[in-house]
């Protein structure tokens, strides 16, 4: 065998191996997985001298029902911290304070403070719940009247009174009729029997609801239990949350039925058509004085 075909043939072995090398290193990077390196940021661990305090998560205006997400606890500078009225970690929880009423605005950050709240229960509670200038009223309901338990604090109703009617038929006759009408829009529920907070959502059938309402509104609520039987209708969250419930809700637009617009059995009033749609009527509640009515 000569040089030459020794030398081509080391050559072509050096070349086979390379080859086989490279292709070696080439299939293990693919199959095994990249990795990356991760950058950790170092945890951010309390000032020194501070201790953690219960504040306000958001602003929180008079007469708030504190709900957990409203709370949390944050460092705060040990001598700042007064141990009577602040109200430290590991001493209460968050829970703790769901609930309950919030008696002076308090704003987002700012430390907690105990006589700032009121707790379900203590003394003042109802008072702290109302809005300036509004009153407390209680009327008596049942699973029909209170929408079968489905009402809590914090939504809003109409109320729909249902009474008996002395309205003229076409011979200038008194005739009793049975009559429906939307008194009045958007009032508040702050309490459900005993229950004023907003963190048990368990339906229940009430005895009796407290509505918020102006002096004027609650003069005529008492009133209108006196008359009849008194509905309440809840109202959707949308619109709850353009409510103004201060102003004279019996001016917002109202509606009514009477018996007559559903049956065609029972004549209808004079001064309604013969499809039983009401025009312009006198209705008497048991007395000589009427009111104009209009549909």
């Amino acid at each position: 065998m000569g040089r030459r075909l020794i030398v081509v043939m080391l050559i072509a072995a050096l070349i086979a191996g390379g080859v086989f090398y490279f292709t070696r290193l080439m299939q293990q990077g693919a199959t095994e997985p990249v990795q990356t390196a991760v950058v950790t940021e170092p945890q951010r661990s309390a000032p020194a001298n501070s201790t953690s305090v219960m504040v306000a998560a958001k602003d929180l205006p008079a007469g708030t029902l504190i709900q957990d997400s409203m709370l949390t606890f944050r460092p705060w500078p040990t001598e700042s911290v007064d141990p009577v009225s602040h109200i430290a970690e590991g001493k209460a929880t968050l829970a703790d304070y769901a609930g309950a009423v919030v008696r002076t605005g308090v704003r987002s950050g700012e430390p907690m403070v105990l006589g700032n709240l009121i707790k379900r229960g203590e003394s003042g509670f109802l008072a702290a719940v109302l809005k300036p200038g509004m009153r407390a009223i209680s009327i008596t309901v049942n699973e029909s009247t209170g929408v079968s338990g489905f009402v809590f604090p914090g939504d809003q109703v109409d109320l729909l009174l249902s009474h008996d009617v002395q309205l003229p038929n076409a011979a200038g006759q008194g005739v009793s009729h049975r009559a429906s009408e939307t008194v009045m829009h958007g009032l508040r529920v702050i309490a459900v029997d005993q229950r004023v907070g907003d963190q048990d959502q368990t339906p229940a059938v009430a005895r009796g609801v407290t509505l918020e309402a102006t002096p004027e509104q609650a003069e005529k609520i008492a009133l209108l239990q006196r008359m009849g039987e008194l509905r309440l209708l809840l109202r959707p969250l949308a619109a709850s949350e353009n409510t103004d419930v201060t102003t004279d809700t019996m001016a917002d637009p109202r509606t009514f039925t009477i018996d007559s617009d559903l049956s065609q059995i029972i004549a209808p009033p004079a001064g309604s058509d013969s499809q039983g749609t009401a025009g312009s009527v006198q209705l008497i509640r048991g007395t000589t004085k009427s009111t104009e009515l209009t549909k």
